[in-house]
Protein backbone atom coordinates (compact mmCIF):
# COMPACT_ATOMS: atom_id res chain seq x y z
CA UNK A 1 0.00 0.00 0.00
CA UNK A 2 1.56 3.77 -1.40
CA UNK A 3 2.12 6.04 2.22
CA UNK A 4 -0.02 9.12 1.55
CA UNK A 5 2.57 11.38 3.54
CA UNK A 6 5.89 11.33 5.78
CA UNK A 7 6.09 8.57 8.35
CA UNK A 8 6.39 9.75 11.95
CA UNK A 9 9.35 8.26 12.35
CA UNK A 10 10.72 9.94 8.92
CA UNK A 11 13.99 12.12 10.69
CA UNK A 12 13.89 13.94 7.19
CA UNK A 13 10.73 15.10 6.88
CA UNK A 14 10.47 19.22 9.19
CA UNK A 15 7.22 18.98 11.16
CA UNK A 16 7.51 22.96 11.78
CA UNK A 17 4.66 23.49 9.27
CA UNK A 18 2.28 21.22 11.29
CA UNK A 19 4.20 23.35 14.48
CA UNK A 20 2.72 26.95 13.25
CA UNK A 21 -0.59 25.64 11.54
CA UNK A 22 -1.70 22.31 12.35
CA UNK A 23 -4.84 22.01 10.62
CA UNK A 24 -3.54 24.76 7.84
CA UNK A 25 -5.89 27.01 8.03
CA UNK A 26 -4.68 29.43 10.61
CA UNK A 27 -3.97 32.57 8.81
CA UNK A 28 -1.60 33.55 11.70
CA UNK A 29 0.12 30.43 11.77
CA UNK A 30 0.63 30.02 7.73
CA UNK A 31 2.47 33.43 8.01
CA UNK A 32 4.34 32.58 11.44
CA UNK A 33 6.01 29.97 9.19
CA UNK A 34 6.65 31.69 6.16
CA UNK A 35 8.20 33.57 8.50
CA UNK A 36 10.16 31.04 10.16
CA UNK A 37 11.18 29.54 6.43
CA UNK A 38 12.48 33.45 5.50
CA UNK A 39 14.47 33.27 8.51
CA UNK A 40 15.84 30.03 7.79
CA UNK A 41 16.66 31.07 4.31
CA UNK A 42 18.54 34.48 5.96
CA UNK A 43 20.52 32.42 7.67
CA UNK A 44 21.62 30.28 5.49
CA UNK A 45 22.47 33.03 2.64
CA UNK A 46 24.20 34.92 5.48
CA UNK A 47 26.55 31.41 5.72
CA UNK A 48 24.87 31.22 9.56
CA UNK A 49 24.43 27.71 11.25
CA UNK A 50 21.19 26.42 10.00
CA UNK A 51 19.67 23.14 11.90
CA UNK A 52 19.84 20.59 8.82
CA UNK A 53 19.67 17.58 11.44
CA UNK A 54 16.98 15.51 12.59
CA UNK A 55 15.53 17.80 14.76
CA UNK A 56 14.37 20.58 12.13
CA UNK A 57 11.39 21.14 14.00
CA UNK A 58 11.24 25.24 15.98
CA UNK A 59 11.23 25.30 19.54
CA UNK A 60 8.28 26.89 21.29
CA UNK A 61 10.03 30.20 21.90
CA UNK A 62 10.52 30.38 17.68
CA UNK A 63 6.75 28.91 17.38
CA UNK A 64 5.55 32.18 19.83
CA UNK A 65 8.07 34.77 18.54
CA UNK A 66 7.24 33.98 14.70
CA UNK A 67 3.14 33.65 15.55
CA UNK A 68 3.50 37.35 17.43
CA UNK A 69 5.58 38.52 14.81
CA UNK A 70 2.37 37.13 12.34
CA UNK A 71 -0.27 38.85 14.19
CA UNK A 72 2.03 42.03 14.41
CA UNK A 73 2.13 42.41 11.10
CA UNK A 74 -1.38 41.35 9.92
CA UNK A 75 -2.85 43.80 12.84
CA UNK A 76 -0.55 46.44 11.18
CA UNK A 77 -1.86 45.71 7.56
CA UNK A 78 -5.38 45.21 8.63
CA UNK A 79 -5.02 48.99 10.46
CA UNK A 80 -3.41 50.11 6.85
CA UNK A 81 -6.36 48.73 5.24
CA UNK A 82 -8.96 50.56 7.88
CA UNK A 83 -7.12 54.06 7.13
CA UNK A 84 -6.49 53.91 3.61
CA UNK A 85 -10.64 52.34 3.01
CA UNK A 86 -11.94 55.61 5.80
CA UNK A 87 -12.41 57.99 3.61
CA UNK A 88 -14.23 56.26 0.83
CA UNK A 89 -16.31 54.35 3.57
CA UNK A 90 -16.75 58.02 4.75
CA UNK A 91 -17.78 59.10 1.61
CA UNK A 92 -19.93 56.07 1.12
CA UNK A 93 -21.19 56.85 4.08
CA UNK A 94 -22.47 60.57 3.51
CA UNK A 95 -23.54 59.72 -0.02
CA UNK A 96 -25.49 57.04 1.38
CA UNK A 97 -27.44 59.36 3.80
CA UNK A 98 -27.72 62.04 0.82
CA UNK A 99 -29.45 59.64 -1.29
CA UNK A 100 -31.86 58.78 1.15
CA UNK A 101 -32.91 62.65 2.34
CA UNK A 102 -33.18 62.75 -1.52
CA UNK A 103 -35.43 59.72 -1.89
CA UNK A 104 -37.45 61.16 1.14
CA UNK A 105 -37.97 64.85 -0.60
CA UNK A 106 -38.99 63.35 -3.49
CA UNK A 107 -41.48 61.20 -2.15
CA UNK A 108 -42.48 63.42 -0.20
CA UNK A 109 -42.73 66.48 -3.15
CA UNK A 110 -44.56 63.25 -4.94
CA UNK A 111 -47.50 62.94 -2.02
CA UNK A 112 -47.68 66.68 -1.81
CA UNK A 113 -47.67 67.63 -5.98
CA UNK A 114 -49.52 64.24 -7.54
CA UNK A 115 -52.95 64.96 -9.46
CA UNK A 116 -54.97 63.96 -6.38
CA UNK A 117 -53.97 66.62 -4.06
CA UNK A 118 -53.46 69.23 -7.15
CA UNK A 119 -57.64 68.26 -7.78
CA UNK A 120 -58.57 67.90 -4.01
CA UNK A 121 -57.08 71.32 -3.81
CA UNK A 122 -58.49 73.08 -6.39
CA UNK A 123 -62.02 71.28 -5.30
CA UNK A 124 -61.26 72.80 -2.17
CA UNK A 125 -60.57 76.06 -3.44
CA UNK A 126 -63.63 76.36 -5.90
CA UNK A 127 -65.92 75.15 -3.33
CA UNK A 128 -64.72 78.12 -0.68
CA UNK A 129 -64.68 80.96 -3.79
CA UNK A 130 -68.62 79.68 -4.04
CA UNK A 131 -69.47 80.01 -0.83
CA UNK A 132 -68.39 83.32 -0.14
CA UNK A 133 -69.83 84.41 -3.46
CA UNK A 134 -72.80 83.03 -2.14
CA UNK A 135 -72.61 85.25 1.30
CA UNK A 136 -71.83 88.37 -0.49
CA UNK A 137 -74.80 87.60 -2.68
CA UNK A 138 -76.88 87.26 0.28
CA UNK A 139 -75.91 89.91 2.70
CA UNK A 140 -75.85 92.31 -0.02
CA UNK A 141 -72.81 94.42 -0.93
CA UNK A 142 -70.57 95.81 1.98
CA UNK A 143 -70.46 99.63 2.52
CA UNK A 144 -66.60 99.28 2.48
CA UNK A 145 -66.73 97.60 -1.08
CA UNK A 146 -68.74 100.60 -2.61
CA UNK A 147 -66.05 102.93 -1.28
CA UNK A 148 -63.35 101.28 -2.45
CA UNK A 149 -64.87 100.45 -5.92
CA UNK A 150 -65.86 104.09 -5.92
CA UNK A 151 -62.63 105.57 -5.05
CA UNK A 152 -60.40 103.43 -7.35
CA UNK A 153 -63.47 104.34 -10.51
CA UNK A 154 -63.03 108.11 -9.60
CA UNK A 155 -58.91 108.28 -9.90
CA UNK A 156 -58.95 107.97 -13.49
Amino acid sequence: MAETGPDKADSTYSRAFESFAPDGNDLIGLLGYALYKAHIREAFLNRQAVNTGSNRAPTQTEIRAFRGEAERRLSVFADSMVEQATPEIERAGVTREVHASRDAIIAEMGRRTSYRTAIATNVIGWLVSIAITVLVALSGIPDWVVRLVSHTGSSR
